[in-house]
């Protein structure tokens, strides 16, 4: 099985890269297909990350640099050992000013141009609701999670899921022998810090069908996983030409060489988009699809070719409906990197590191706990782990399916911002704007079918899990 090539269509982009590096570390050939509008071959050039410490935001910088440089496991590249022996760099989020409490004080999040009414307001209505919520349950220290220990369960759980294991992998023998190798010259090591050759590069786009129909005749495509797509939904209403060109034409000329070469698997990469306005919530997968954008309705378009491809040639999917794909991969050093930056993590986590002034927050008087906007993140290896179990689906003979891929929970922005000051012991400056046409109070799915079809589900549950990788990736990105 592992002779054959999976094809990746946009696998330089976030989170394709994420899919191909875990593809990798599991012995697949992979041929990636970008033509690096919005990818980043550097993605494709990755390392292991250290596992010896907790993660970047240490209360002892010394301790890390000394664990990052006696690590044997250490990244080829040496931007977390400068980062850890410079404290004090514009790119991190660790202080030790005597001036910042462990406990961040009431006001955490006010802004200074507000007047004492608002600040009130904020400090009664939306700062001690969220310090009583999920996010809240245990302690910064204690509710970290061991990087070591997660990252490990995480790369055991992938690999019994794909070789047909059970999920409890804390006590298994596989754990314990990932654990115990981790910083020996073993199989393991040797594996992860090769992965990446595993990858061949193709600088090219899907409107290319002689560059498409030489793939498939080259190599043995086992399996398509379709990620290629323009995901701007702003853009995509001033201009949505781009959109059906890119998106739907494009898909097209990807199905048709498929066809011709009788490659039957493809997973594409869909989204929530497609199902507009929740009727209800959480979203199911049975939820009308009324996308209100032609981003949304471009993904929607190509679920339908999906389908007739299917009914009339024999084709074989899985689509997959995310919601907020968010973080950083705990094994490696790859990340999320757009131009321009439009998501909201990335956007808070840029301000708490100086790169920009203020995060801009659409509305604070939405229907809902702290009055700004709900969404449902998963973590960008859980939704890689996810295209890994759909790909396992397909070869085993899984029938056509599409899936919801979501933690089943949503966090509002108040809650990420107030997870990400304690993570990084400063106030992070936000002003309050008009809200955005368009955007709903809350979005959250129902993946119950996922887990019960594929055996997935969410490893990086927690938002600060998710908000640590992502922090630890900004901090000392590459690309």
């Amino acid at each position: 099985m592992l002779n054959k090539k999976i094809l990746i269509t946009g696998g330089a982009g976030y989170i394709g890269s994420h899919a191909n590096a875990l593809l990798n570390t599991l012995g697949f050939q992979t041929i990636v297909l970008d033509n690096l509008v919005y990818g980043h071959k550097e993605s494709l050039h990755y390392a292991p990350l250290p596992f010896s410490h907790k993660n970047v935001f240490t209360k002892n910088p010394t301790a890390s640099s000394q664990n990052l440089e006696t690590n044997n496991f250490a990244p080829t590249h040496t931007a977390h050992t400068q980062m850890a022996e410079n404290p004090h760099s514009k790119l991190t989020c660790h202080t030790e000013h005597s001036e910042v409490s462990k406990k961040l004080d009431s006001r955490l999040f006010a802004n200074a141009q507000n007047d004492k009414e608002v600040i009130q307001k904020r400090q009664d209505d939306k700062i001690l609701n969220t310090t009583s919520s999920k996010t809240q349950t245990h302690s910064t220290d204690s509710n970290i999670l061991n990087t070591q220990d997660s990252a490990l369960d995480f790369l055991a759980q992938l690999v019994r899921n794909f070789n047909g294991g059970g999920v409890n992998t804390q006590d298994s023998i596989l754990y314990n022998n990932l654990k115990s190798n981790l910083n020996s010259n073993n199989d393991l090591s040797r594996q992860l810090h090769t992965a990446h050759k595993n990858t061949t590069f193709i600088h090219s786009s899907l409107s290319d069908k002689a560059t498409l129909d030489s793939i498939f005749s080259t190599y043995q495509i086992q399996a398509v996983m379709h990620f290629a797509a323009f995901a701007y939904v702003g853009e995509s209403v001033k201009d949505p030409s781009k959109y059906y060109y890119n998106n739907v034409a494009n898909s097209l000329s990807l199905l048709e060489s498929m066809r011709k070469a009788n490659v039957k698997n493809i997973i594409f990469s869909s989204t929530c988009a497609t199902y507009g306005h929740p009727l209800h919530l959480p979203i199911t997968e049975s939820h009308p699809q009324n996308p209100i954008n032609p981003y949304g309705y471009s993904k929607l378009v190509v679920e339908n070719m999906l389908k007739d491809f299917s009914h009339a040639y024999g084709l074989n999917y899985v689509i997959l409906r995310y919601f907020n794909a968010a973080g950083a991969s705990m094994l490696f050093n790859i990340g999320e990197s757009h131009s321009p930056e439009t998501h909201l993590i990335p956007l808070l986590l840029q301000t708490a590191l100086g790169q920009r002034e203020t995060l801009s927050i659409y509305g604070d008087d939405y229907p809902t706990k702290d009055g700004s906007c709900i969404r449902d993140y998963i973590h960008i290896d859980d939704l890689a782990n996810a295209h890994i179990l759909a790909l396992k689906y397909l070869l085993n003979g899984g029938k056509s399916e599409a899936f919801n891929l979501g933690n089943g929970e949503g966090f509002s922005i108040f809650e990420l911002l107030e997870c990400a000051s304690r993570l990084c012991e400063r106030k992070i400056p936000y002003t309050i704007e008009s809200r955005r046409d368009g955007d709903p109070a809350t979005l959250i799915g129902d993946s119950t079918k996922a887990k019960e079809i594929l055996g997935w589900k969410p490893h990086f549950a927690d938002i600060e899990t998710i908000l640590s990788s992502a922090l630890n990736w900004h901090s000392n990105q590459r690309y």
